[in-house]
Order: C-alpha cells, then structure tokens, then sequence
C-alpha cells in the first residue's frame, strides 16, 4: 500500500515536471554544452546536486543509461541517496534503477541511506523493494550500518521488516551483539524480544550476554538470560559471562550471573578464576559470594599465585582478611617460591604482612 501511494504521488509529479520540460539539448546553452560534450560527467554532477532536470534531459534524451556507474562503482541513484535527494531518488526508481546494485564494498543504496542517517530514503528504497539482507563485503547488513553509525531514525524501519536478525558478518557479529558492543542498550532489547538468537557466537567466542555483562547491561542481560543465553559459555579467553562482570567491575550484574554459572572453577588464558579476577578487581563482596558458593580459595593461576597471593601484594588488607579468615591456604608459593607473606613484605604492605605473620604464628 505505502509502495502504491508512494508510485502515485510520484508519477504525478514526473508528469507535471515532464509537461513543463525544456526543449532538447542545445549547443548555444553553455551548460547544455557541456553536457552534451560530457554527458557522463554532468549527469554525475547532477545526481550529487539533485538537478533533477538536468538528469531527466540526458535519461530521456537517450544521452546516458540511468543505471551508468562511475569509476567507483557508483550510480546514479546511490549519489542521489547519499545526498539526500528524495525526488531524484523516487526518478531513478521509477526509471527501473538497479536498487540493490552494489558497488565495489558491496555497499547498496539501502546501506547508503543507513549510513547518512536519511531516514525517509531507508522508507522509500524499502517501499520500492531494496533487499535488506544483503551484505557489504564485510559482511555488514543495512541494519548492522545503523546500528554502527547510531542511524536511530533508519533503524525503527529496518527492524520492521523482520529480516536479517541472525545474519552474521565477517566477525561473526550479528545486528544483535553490535547493538550490545555500542551501547544501544534499547535496540539490543528490542531485537532479543523479536528472538534473535541469544547464543550465537562471534569470530572472538563472545555471545550476546559476553557482551551484555562487559557492557554492565544488567536489563539486557536478564532478558538474555529469559530467553535462553548460556551463563557457561567461554570465549576465545576463556572467560564466561560472570568473568567478564567481574573483569569490568559489575558486581551487581555478577550476582546476577553467578547462580546461573555451573563451573566457578572455569580459567582464562592466564589460569585465573572468577575469584582471581574479584580479587583483581578488588571486589569483596563478590568475593566473598564466589567462596560461599565454593570457588576454590587455593587456585593457582599460570604463575602460581593464589587469589590470597594476589591481595596481599596488591594490598588489599579486606581482601587478604576475607580470604585467610575463610582458609585460604598461607603457606602456599608461586613459582618464585614466595608465599603471600613474603609479596605483602617485598611491596612493603605492613598491615597485611603482619596480619599474616600473626594468623601464621609467627613472632
């Protein structure tokens, strides 16, 4: 309906524009010369400037195909796209314009409105029949383009037409993970209630919830976790969801996730648990979640060091105290051979050395 009302309207003004046309090309016209010496470069230039006449002239005159490309690929009608040029626009596709020609980045006219935020030529390349599943060479949709360049006008219209929510680009990314990774927290919701899938992964292992848990989206990342998203699934660093809470210093949101996380005792690259990275962080009161639900205290990371290793020589006196108080192993060493003692002493941590020394029973 929109598409046949849009037709009318236009049809009605190319008839008017037509039965007010000038008289054909003529060489006494310095512009019209130029144009009739150069009729690719003009009606180039006019597609930029949104010289609608001048286009119609050299079209209709039979001086240049509507569907010519320049050197870069581009048409016609992407330069009238670009430029916000809607009455050229509705021409080109009246005129049987290729709307999804792509040029040599496999861009399309529809990912070019997306680009320039020109929301009204999103609705007119839609209504006309632009296909928005088709890809860029990196594998980026229309609506991955408005996602990334925050197009929020173009993207109420791309959403509407249901398609591509699971398309993946060359990363992996779907339109869902980018809306997660800038921060378009309320496009990320609207797309996980249209069911995207909330367990796809992109080329780095990171699924939606990775993303929503990094990001401190805690909205998100319940309604990820309603419809099904994995707390247990690692990325290329091995970190899960809970980590990366925790990485990012979301404590709130770590709650959240840790119930739903079977394995506590998962490593990252550098052999570090989630209670690592809570200490790290210097989190307690994760900290101290993580060991009533049974984290191991006494976990070496790929340097040996225990959590209770790392507050002391980071000098977290709560810290060193919660994990100590809750048996944390002292006499433990890293691969140098020193204890959690001997790191709060050489970083010169007084408080802490000496409450270990007291809990060691030493004088």
């Amino acid at each position: 309906m929109r598409k046949a009302i849009v037709k009318s309207i236009t049809l009605l003004l190319i008839a008017c524009v037509s039965a007010c046309a000038p008289p054909p090309l003529q060489k006494k016209d310095d512009k019209i010369a130029a144009a009739l010496a150069d009729p690719q470069t003009s009606f180039f230039e006019a597609c930029r400037r949104g010289d609608i006449a001048m286009v119609m002239r050299l079209a209709e005159e039979k001086r240049i195909d509507v569907n010519q490309a320049d050197d870069y690929a581009w048409t016609g009608l992407m330069y009238a796209v670009q430029n916000g040029h809607t009455g050229l626009a509705e021409y080109f596709l009246l005129q049987k314009s290729q709307i999804n020609r792509q040029d040599g980045d496999g861009l399309t006219p529809l990912m070019i409105a997306a680009n320039e935020r020109h929301s009204d030529m999103v609705d007119l390349l839609l209504a006309f029949g632009a296909d928005p599943l088709l890809q860029d060479r990196h594998g980026y949709t229309a609506l991955m383009w408005a996602i990334y360049n925050k197009s929020w006008d173009c993207i109420p219209p791309l959403l509407a037409e249901g398609k591509g929510l699971d398309v993946q680009n060359g990363f992996g990314e779907t339109a869902l993970h980018l809306a997660l990774d800038y921060h378009c927290s309320d496009i990320a919701g609207i797309l996980i209630r249209q069911n995207a899938n909330v367990k796809f992964a992109d080329g780095r292992g990171r699924t939606p919830l990775h993303l929503a848990a990094e990001r401190g989206d805690e909205d998100n990342a319940w309604l990820l976790l309603s419809r099904g998203a994995d707390a247990n699934a690692g990325d290329e660093s091995g970190e899960n969801p809970l980590m990366k809470s925790i990485q990012s210093g979301n404590p709130d949101l770590a709650l959240l996730l840790l119930p739903r996380t079977g394995n506590l005792q998962a490593t990252n690259r550098e052999g570090r648990t989630a209670l690592h990275l809570a200490v790290v962080r210097d989190l307690p009161d994760t900290a101290a979640a993580l060991i009533r639900r049974k984290a191991d205290l006494n976990s070496s990371d790929e340097q040996g060091f225990t959590p209770l290793m790392l507050a002391a020589e980071s000098g977290s006196e709560r810290m060193t105290v919660l994990l100590a108080e809750r048996g944390a192993d002292l006499k433990m060493k890293n691969k140098e051979g020193k204890t959690a003692l001997d790191l709060a002493r050489e970083k010169s941590h007084g408080n802490i050395a000496t409450y270990l020394e007291r809990k060691m029973g030493k004088p």
